[in-house]
Parts: structure tokens; sequence; C-alpha cells
């Protein structure tokens, strides 16, 4: 199944043209699963999934967007605890950086006021890559952002890149790269925001080239989905 891009323009303070999904649910059932009524602590390699708005563009590249339960997410961050301050190692329009937990969460809320975000965290058995996937992260801090998402270089980085590129230094793709669309589904077209946009950039639509991105990611078997920040 091809993905869209739609995550991973950049959006701001955060990483892309985005679409603001209204649905609600509850957390996730998992090894990790957390109750919507208690305090969730975010852990080391844990990592975030946003969801932002920009209008009617966004929707219209929403609808080819696979995300976990279709909730339509345009940017993620990896979450990192220096004693007890808890940040997001994040690639957003300035470049890589770090951001306070409070602040990310704060960036992007549901109609309810809460944050739009969900947590996934890895499963078990891949937690030994955490600890070089985090070095990795750190060690990217200062480099641009890569606005024509090309997923194999480590000059400049897309959000969804920064965090399929620290796990997998770390000894494992845990999120195969899979082929990008930019087309309107059942017609053929190509998005007229997408053409312009790489218009813009001087560079051809990359249709059918292998990208990552942030709704495939939360669709992943390789990580569990262990709290929503938002409720019905």
């Amino acid at each position: 199944m091809k993905h869209t891009f739609v995550q991973l323009l950049s959006m701001g303070a955060a990483c892309a043209l985005a679409f603001f999904a209204n649905g609600c649910l509850q957390s996730e059932q998992g090894s990790d699963r957390e109750s919507q009524n208690q305090t969730f602590e975010p852990k080391n390699g844990d990592i975030l999934f946003q969801m932002g708005k920009c209008g009617g563009f966004c929707e219209a590249i929403a609808a080819v967007t696979p995300s976990y339960r279709d909730l339509n997410f345009t940017h993620n961050a990896l979450v990192y605890r220096d004693a007890d301050t808890v940040y997001v190692v994040e690639a957003v329009s300035e470049g890589v950086k770090t951001s306070n937990l409070d602040s990310f969460l704060l960036r992007h809320k549901t109609e309810n006021g809460e944050p739009a975000v969900v947590a996934g965290r890895l499963k078990p058995r891949y937690k030994h890559l955490i600890p070089g996937a985090l070095d990795f992260a750190h060690q990217q801090i200062g480099k641009p952002y890569n606005h024509d998402f090309t997923w194999d270089t480590d000059s400049a980085f897309y959000c969804a890149q920064l965090i399929y590129s620290s796990f997998k230094v770390s000894g494992d793709v845990l999120f195969p790269p899979a082929p990008m669309t930019f087309k309107q589904p059942g017609e053929g077209e190509t998005f007229e925001g997408w053409k312009t946009y790489f218009e813009n950039l001087q560079k051809p639509v990359p249709e059918g080239v292998p990208g990552v991105n942030p709704g495939a990611m939360s669709t992943s078997e390789n990580i569990d989905i262990v709290h929503v920040y938002f409720g019905e």
C-alpha cells in the first residue's frame, strides 16, 4: 500500500501542512496500557504522534493518509528524559532541536483543549535500541530541515526521517520505507498543492519514491500505542 507524504510538509513550528482530526478515542490495550484518568509519564524512546491543522488543503490530502485510527498525524518526535525534565527531540521547520514536553503538548489541541497527541512505545524486544537512537538523535541537533524529503540522507532531516534514522543506526529498521503517493484517491491526478510545492523547490514530484511518515509509523507492528492525550 502506498503512503502519502501529507505528514511531512513543514508546518510552522512543527513538521507539516497538517489536518486536524476531531476523532475521540480511549487508550489502546497493550503491555504498557495507561488509563486516560491517570497521569501518563512518557519514557525514553517513546514516539509522540501529533495532529495539527492547516485548513482544507490538508483535509483533501488526509483522505489518503494511513494512520492509527485514521487520526492523520502530521508530526512526530522522540521522547528524552533528563532527570525529572522531559524533552522531545524533533525535526521542525527551523531544523533539528529539543523542545520541552509541555510546550510540545500545547502546540496543537483538540476542540476540547486537550493535547492532540498519541504516544507510541517500542515493544519490549526492541527497547535495547533506545539508548543508541537517542544518542544519534542528539547528534543531529542543529542540522537543517529536509524540505525535499530525501529520506536516505543524514545532512538534513524531516520529522519521521529523524526517528527512522535514529533507530536504524542502532541496528534495526523498525519502520521500513514504502512508496509515497501524492495523488488524489481514485483519480490518478497529483494534488495541485503538491505540484506547487515541488515546483517551488524546482524538483519533480517524487511519486512512488520510498519514504517514511508519521502516519505509517503509528500503525507499525513494532510499537504499542500506550496513551491518548485526549478523551471523549
